[in-house]
């Protein structure tokens, strides 16, 4: 029996003493408070060295009661279970507020609560801030209602985040302020925080021992971090987009309709990023159609500059050929005579190389088909056209190369389709890449 009570008595210290209400106990006879717990010292400010022997009711009145007052307040108690009284409270700072008082009779003794209230006015005026502060949109409105959450909880942090990751493990702050400072945004893991639980719909209220609830999360102990208060931001789906929370370094004050004036911030706030990330994608979007319309018109210039070069090169060629004393068909057959390749051949030959004409224009001039002038070369100097074209490509590389001038430089004017091309086909006939070839020069 003796062990069950004292059970009893260990597990109504433990509530009594990490209760979230300010609790105290009046003696029956003297009606002095011999005992209050932690919450009650919080609300009150009582030094840690005030002997709460020589404390009573009167200590904690605004407008302390007449002997008369206290004789009622304490005979109410002999014919009811409980008595309340809503009163003004001061604090050991000279502070004061609203509050009520509940007193409740056990045996020898009296167990008194009291409640923080906030005055009806205040509450109406803050709903009227609110109002005021969440029609602004644009730059500067996260700053602006960050400042009216300060302005309305009166606490020390603020921090307004949307949910990102791959797996929708991080928040990114849009706006973290301490004692009404903003500081840089910053991402962190949701694991191990209180955001976490809020996040998947637990508990969103913790007014005291946070770093104790979650050891995991570092940055609480680190900032000092008592208390917090937090709800989920929501899109016009309802599906999750972000946080809104409140932290204190003392406990916090649930104030009337806390939860309900918390949600008309995030509700404004999710309201806010929907339309940043609409402007957002407006504006990605309009980019994409600006370059969409420049490449058109890019590709149109192009199209338009590629017909007049080819329209000249065309008239050029006519000019060309109307010019000269000889023709390919001329000097192939002259070749035929004489099979050693003349150099007015190979220069005839580079123009058209360079000119970038191919095997069907060489043999057209030849008043040849194709297959004719490929196997009548052949037949004449024992190496196929192709190759013969190819390595006369070669050739002029390395006179260019020998002149200054880099493969990068090079590789079109011949014809290849790209730099690394004309490399692999420069490395094949000379042994060595043309910056190999150029450094072996020196």
């Amino acid at each position: 029996m003796v062990r069950l009570i004292q059970a009893k008595q260990k597990h109504f210290n433990t509530i009594y003493h990490e209760a979230m209400d300010a609790l105290f106990i009046i003696d029956a006879s003297s009606r002095k408070i011999i005992s209050y717990n932690k919450r009650t010292q919080e609300l009150l400010h009582i030094p840690q060295e005030k002997d709460n022997k020589k404390l009573s009711l009167n200590d904690f009145f605004q407008t302390p009661y007449n002997e008369k007052q206290e004789a009622f307040l304490f005979q109410d108690l002999e014919n009811k279970s409980i008595v309340y009284e809503e009163t003004y409270f001061k604090t050991f700072k000279g502070e004061s507020f609203k509050g009520i008082l509940e007193i409740k009779p056990l045996e020898d003794f009296y167990l008194a609560k009291i409640t923080r209230i906030v005055d009806v006015n205040e509450v109406e005026e803050s709903f009227k801030t609110i109002l005021a502060g969440t029609t602004l949109v644009g730059e500067g409105f996260l700053r602006n209602i960050g400042q009216l959450i300060h302005k309305t909880f009166k606490t020390r942090f603020a921090l307004i985040g949307k949910i990102t990751g791959e797996f929708n493990e991080k928040i990114q702050t849009l706006y973290f302020s301490i004692d009404g400072k903003t500081v840089d945004n910053f991402m962190y893991d949701l694991e191990g925080t209180p955001c976490s639980n809020v996040l998947n719909n637990r508990n969103s209220f913790y007014p005291r021992d946070l770093a104790k609830l979650f050891p995991k999360d570092k940055s609480l102990k680190t900032m000092g971090v008592e208390s917090y208060w937090g709800t989920i931001i929501y899109d016009d789906e309802r599906k999750p987009i972000g946080i809104l929370n409140i932290m204190h370094n003392q406990t916090i004050e649930k104030i009337p309709h806390g939860d309900y004036i918390l949600d008309v911030f995030a509700c404004r706030i999710g309201a806010e990023i929907k339309r940043l990330e609409t402007k957002e994608e407006l504006r990605r979007k309009n980019i994409e159609l600006q370059e969409a319309y420049k490449g058109t018109q890019e590709i149109n210039e192009e199209l338009l500059q590629t017909q007049e070069e080819l329209e000249n090169k065309l008239e050029e060629f006519v000019l060309y050929f109307m010019q000269q004393e000889k023709t390919v068909n001329e000097l192939f057959f002259d070749l035929l005579e004489d099979p050693a390749p003349t150099s007015e051949f190979l220069q005839l030959i580079d123009q058209k190389i360079l000119a970038g004409s191919n095997l069907e224009e060489l043999a057209s001039l030849s008043n040849m088909s194709l297959s004719t002038f490929k196997r009548k070369f052949k037949e004449e100097f024992g190496i196929p056209v192709g190759r013969f074209i190819r390595k006369r490509k070669l050739e002029i590389a390395k006179e260019k190369i020998l002149s200054g001038m880099r493969g990068s430089d090079i590789y079109y004017e011949l014809g290849y389709q790209n730099h690394s091309s004309f490399i692999s086909a420069f490395k094949k006939e000379h042994g060595l890449t043309p910056e190999a070839y150029r450094g072996s020069l020196h």
